[in-house]
């Protein structure tokens, strides 16, 4: 650990500056949005578009930030040899399993409130328009669908290659911020943030820790590290750092999402043969 302890401390400023950034885009973005909500027409249009141009503002800062890492992680990665990964069957498996098992409890209950909601409310299944308590349901499932080849990925490349009893600690808390995302998103839509990101502060240092064992060939986040202060310091550097890992991938094609001139061609469907 103390061999890679300058990296962390060169990349840990730039992780904090790309955070502010992130959260000072997001910040601009309010009062235009708050001003599209009362407007109409071209008026709205144009907050919205302001809207989107402070976000912008804010990725790209963080982005640059994220550039700025790249030498520290470049001159880290020269130091490490992929280490083989053995699977460690001499665990206990409790938490893990039943972590995925709440997971799918609460998936279960999230998909009976949403049918019961679709009756109750007379939805229109692929509109959320002038039904906020049906978008809640419905979100509250997909959202959860959409996690989750990604969260037993994690939860289980972890638990049987690392440790299991750290990958049941955090995924149990992965688990109880999923739950409560249905709750927080139909308060105020931004109050679903809570779950989200509680969400990744405890899948992200799964994340990490698998690679930190591939290259290094012991985790970084430790069970005895759980719950201390020196822990949640490492559970923030890597739910940041696995953020500003992706930046690279997601900001060229959110731009390039952006400026695509959608110019797509109708094609005149083929002839039967006879």
């Amino acid at each position: 650990m103390e061999a890679v302890r300058p990296y962390i401390d060169a990349v840990l400023p730039h992780v904090e500056a790309a955070k502010e950034a992130t959260l000072a885009g997001v910040e601009a973005t309010r009062p235009y949005m708050e001003a599209a909500a009362g407007a109409t027409g071209d008026a709205a249009g144009y907050m919205y578009g302001a809207a989107k141009e402070a976000t912008i503002a804010g990725l790209e800062a963080a982005a640059a930030q994220a550039e700025a890492v790249r030498p520290h992680v470049e001159e880290l990665a020269g130091s490490i040899s992929l280490n083989p990964l053995t699977p460690i069957f001499e665990q206990d498996f409790v938490l893990p399993v039943l972590a995925s098992l709440l997971w799918f409890f609460v998936f279960d209950s999230f998909t009976g409130v949403q049918v019961i909601t679709m009756g109750a409310t007379s939805a229109d299944r692929f509109s959320y328009h002038g039904n906020p308590r049906w978008e809640v349901a419905d979100r509250s499932v997909l959202n959860l669908l959409e996690q989750t080849p990604l969260f037993l990925t994690i939860l289980w490349t972890h638990a049987i290659f690392v440790d299991a009893y750290v990958a049941g600690i955090l995924g149990l808390c992965a688990v109880g911020a999923r739950l409560a995302y249905p709750a927080l998103r139909a308060v105020a839509t931004p109050f679903m943030e809570f779950s989200t990101q509680g969400y990744w502060f405890a899948v992200n240092p799964l994340w990490a820790n698998v690679f930190w064992k591939i290259g290094f060939g012991k985790p970084l986040l430790t069970a005895a590290a759980l719950g201390t202060a020196d822990g949640l310091k490492l559970q923030f550097a890597t739910y940041i750092g696995m953020v500003l890992v992706k930046v690279p991938i997601i900001l060229p094609i959110f731009l390039a999402l952006k400026w695509a001139p959608y110019k797509i061609v109708a094609t005149k469907p083929k002839a039967k043969a006879d």
